[in-house]
């Protein structure tokens, strides 16, 4: 299988996916099983959407996107260091960080369309991105909440953590940034779903010129 291969997993069940994209990645198999817990979430409310998915980066792409084989690696590289970093602060999603009620959800790539097609830092910009997903279901009766729009390339997970923890994760939460910083106008938006047990689905998105391209996970908050 090429690293830039797509497949379509809307059929495979927990094992399947698990098998298909640990050979494809490397992985480590609890990222993989936290990554199917993910998008299991994410996209079971969504019924028969057909979902692409890049194995070797851990990814969903959107349809209409088709990011290059430079892109396809990048972004291996991103989902790898957010795991790690991830890993390293003793949580499973970077973008939730340690506030997550939940340690089984992992933190997904995703691939979009083109630059022009999403307005950075708005909600008409989180929106579209959404409904590239094929996500706008969840649009219904939830909260869009932006959580930056200054182009900043900290996930806000990673603010209200200490300095001791954050000194222990240095070299991954670096890795982390280094890609991130490679993306321009970098924002970060959340989808707080509320209802019977707090779901949140978090978003983190960049372009490289070409593509709109980042992270996405889920959560589960009881404050919520």
């Amino acid at each position: 299988m090429s690293s830039s291969h797509v497949v379509d997993i809307t059929a495979l069940d927990q094992k399947q996916f698990t098998s298909l994209v640990s050979k494809a990645s490397k992985s480590a198999q609890a990222d993989v099983v936290a990554v199917w817990s993910s998008l299991a979430t994410i996209y079971g409310r969504v019924g028969s959407q057909k979902i692409q998915f890049l194995p070797s980066a851990h990814a969903v792409v959107a349809p209409g996107a088709f990011p290059s084989p430079e892109t396809v690696t990048f972004l291996g590289g991103l989902t790898d260091a957010a795991h790690n970093s991830a890993t390293s602060l003793l949580c499973t999603s970077i973008l939730a960080g340690q506030g997550s009620e939940s340690d089984e959800y992992g933190d997904v790539g995703i691939v979009l369309g083109l630059p022009h097609t999403i307005e950075s830092g708005t909600e008409a910009g989180a929106e579209s991105a959404i409904n590239q997903l094929g996500l706008e279901s969840w649009l219904t009766g939830a909260e869009l909440v932006i959580l930056n729009n200054d182009g900043s390339q900290v996930p806000a997970s990673l603010k209200g953590i200490s300095t001791h923890q954050l000194q222990s994760a240095k070299a991954n939460i670096d890795n982390l940034q280094s890609h991130l910083s490679t993306l321009r106008d970098v924002f970060e938006f959340r989808l707080v779903a509320g209802g019977v047990g707090g779901l949140v689905i978090h978003f983190l998105l960049g372009h490289n010129g070409h593509n709109w391209l980042g992270l996405m996970g889920a959560s589960t908050w009881g404050d919520y």
